[in-house]
């Protein structure tokens, strides 16, 4: 074949690699940033679930715990569903005229106006907040005069204990020592990391996987998975109210939804594209950046080819895989409400947001901020062609499709499984203490007086 390329420009000199000042302050800004986020979640998350079963009858505390844990994720599905607008829009659309922007969504060099997102979120958290301000000293309660007393009294208990220092480490062991408490916040640690692949690289996967633009596949996780997560988190709670399940009832309801989960979940890991091969490349070969073939015989009467994928042919197959995700995230989100249900029946009163509060920080220790970059890190593993600039790797420009969906999805279903080994000792440790409940209260019944006719023939 005859080739004949035009280079593009070539002749740009490399930035310099020196870190500016404001570039050095950008970085604690956004630790700045992260620590205000998570101070001001704070009335919501470990207080607000504690006082929302210290204040509502214990019938419908799961229900409201339901609608709370709902109402929550419901903030990241507008996050992705906005994201997705506004990475239609060019990033430097503020600096350029819209005549000078020459590419389109489908270019894989464009980028989104991703510093938008920033802009409003800030002002939206800044509305929500204001409401707070008006919430009156007393609110109205649910439960009995008693149980009130008795909740109040161990809070009283939990506010004292926490003015010394000397008793947090005391407080600390007593939770890590509660084997149901460990049980059930190592499950939902494993949902956790399994969420934060999700919500980082779920839309890359689409967006690589079945050819799509970015903010289609963006779109695609805020309009399909984290709606059908928020619909499974409240109909858990209705299912806990509905038949006021006990702690052993949570238990069987949780790791039943991850069993499921799994099972809906494996069928992913085969719902995907080939690898598309690239004329004149191999996997471990060069190629050459930025040039635009012209009188190409292999393409037909076009006679011009130009850098970009030509699409996988396979983009029928997103819908089955849409509905299956979906599922997944709908079954996964039943086992949420009776988690935290467990968690605040299987610690003592005072102990109620000490414990919420340790869950969240081990959340984010063991698997917000560690589970990016381990599902990065995989991803990495499967790119077969680096994009290069001033002697640097850059962004990856092909991936092997098939590692790359094996590798992720697979990364998940062991973290569903590491759930579902939580829930399943959960069942254990509880039948385990029913049963010597029960060898207890026999004993007790047989030590009564009037029963040492009975104790005397047994033995």
């Amino acid at each position: 074949a005859e080739e004949r390329f035009e280079s593009w420009p070539q002749t740009r000199s490399c930035p310099n690699t020196g870190v500016t000042p404001n570039q050095q302050g950008i970085y604690p800004m956004l630790l700045l940033g992260q620590l205000l986020l998570g101070i001001g979640a704070v009335p919501i998350q470990p207080f607000g679930i504690s006082y929302i079963d210290d204040y509502a009858s214990k019938k419908n505390s799961p229900l409201y715990l339901g609608i709370l844990l709902a109402v929550t994720s419901i903030g990241p599905a507008f996050g992705f569903i906005t994201g997705s607008l506004m990475l239609r829009i060019y990033v430097d659309f503020d600096k350029l005229l819209p005549e000078d922007i020459q590419l389109d969504l489908k270019d894989l060099r464009w980028v989104g106006a991703w510093w938008l997102g920033f802009l409003v979120a800030s002002c939206l958290l800044f509305l929500t907040a204001l409401p707070y301000l008006f919430f009156p000293r007393n609110m109205p309660k649910e439960v009995s005069q008693s149980n009130l007393i008795k909740s109040l009294e161990g809070i009283l208990v939990w506010s004292k204990k926490m003015t010394l220092t000397t008793e947090f480490p005391e407080i600390a062991l007593r939770m890590l020592r509660n084997p149901m408490y460990m049980l059930v916040v190592l499950a939902l640690v494993n949902l956790a990391a399994l969420l934060s692949g999700l919500a980082t690289f779920m839309a890359k996967f689409i967006e690589k996987q079945f050819s799509q633009p970015v903010s289609f596949s963006t779109m695609m996780i805020g309009g399909v998975g984290i709606p059908m997560g928020v619909l499974g988190t409240v109909l858990g709670g209705v299912l806990m109210r509905r038949f006021s399940l006990s702690v052993n009832g949570a238990s069987k309801l949780c790791t039943t939804a991850i069993f499921l989960c799994m099972l809906s979940a494996l069928p992913l890991l085969f719902i995907g594209c080939p690898t598309q091969d690239v004329a004149g490349y191999a996997e471990g070969s060069e190629v050459a950046n930025s040039v635009n073939y012209t009188e190409c015989r292999c393409v037909g009467g076009l006679h011009f080819a130009r850098p970009g994928t030509c699409g996988s042919g396979c983009q029928h197959l997103l819908l089955p895989f849409m509905v299956l995700l979906g599922l997944t995230a709908f079954i996964a989100s039943f086992s949420q409400t009776p988690s935290c249900v467990m968690i605040l029946r299987e610690v003592p009163p005072e102990d109620k947001s000490f414990a919420v509060g340790v869950q969240y920080m081990l959340f984010r220790v063991l698997a917000f901020m560690p589970g990016p970059v381990l599902y990065g890190s995989v991803i990495d593993t499967t790119c077969i062609l680096w994009g290069k600039k001033c002697g640097k790797e850059t962004s990856c420009h092909y991936y092997d499709l098939n590692r790359f969906r094996n590798r992720f999805l697979g990364l998940q279903v062991v973290f569903v499984c590491g759930a579902l080994l939580c829930y399943l000792l959960t069942v254990v440790v509880l039948r385990k203490r029913d049963k010597n409940q029960e060898e207890y209260q026999m004993v007790n019944n047989l030590n009564r007086p009037e029963n040492t006719k009975e104790k005397e023939l047994l033995t």
